[in-house]
C-alpha cells in the first residue's frame, strides 16, 4: 500500500472514530485501516492476526463475513486470563468464537 493511500485511509478511520465517540485501542484503529485498504483492493485472500484473540478481538467482526474462509489456531497458552478464561480449554472455547460457522476449516497446531 502506498503511504498516501495509507494516510488518506487512516484519516478516514481515524475521523470517523472521533465522529461517533468511540476509544478504539491502537491495535483495532490499525486493524479497521487494514480490513478498509484491503477491502479497496483486488486482493483475493488475506490472512489476518488476530491480538487477544477470540471474542474480544477486532477481529471477530470477520465472523459475520462471507470472505472468511476459515481459521487457524496456533499454539494456546493462558494469557489474557482475565479476558479468555482461566484455563487452555476456557481460552480455546474463546478462541473459537471467531468461527464463522460450524462447518468452517479449521486448523490447529498442537499443544506444547
Amino acid at each position: 500500500i502506498r503511504s498516501e493511500h495509507f494516510e488518506q485511509i487512516s484519516r478516514e478511520v481515524e475521523q470517523s472514530n472521533h465522529a461517533h465517540g468511540m476509544e478504539c485501542s491502537y491495535y483495532e484503529l490499525l486493524y479497521a485501516k487494514a480490513i478498509l485498504a484491503f477491502s479497496e483492493s483486488t486482493l483475493d485472500v488475506i490472512v489476518v492476526e488476530a491480538a487477544m484473540g477470540g471474542a474480544y478481538d477486532a477481529t471477530i467482526t470477520l465472523r459475520s463475513s462471507n470472505k472468511c474462509l476459515g481459521v487457524v489456531v496456533t499454539n494456546v497458552i493462558v494469557d489474557h486470563v482475565h479476558y479468555l478464561g482461566e484455563s487452555v480449554e476456557g481460552i480455546l472455547d474463546n478462541l473459537l468464537e471467531v468461527l464463522p460457522s460450524p462447518e468452517a476449516p479449521l486448523v490447529m497446531a498442537r499443544n506444547q
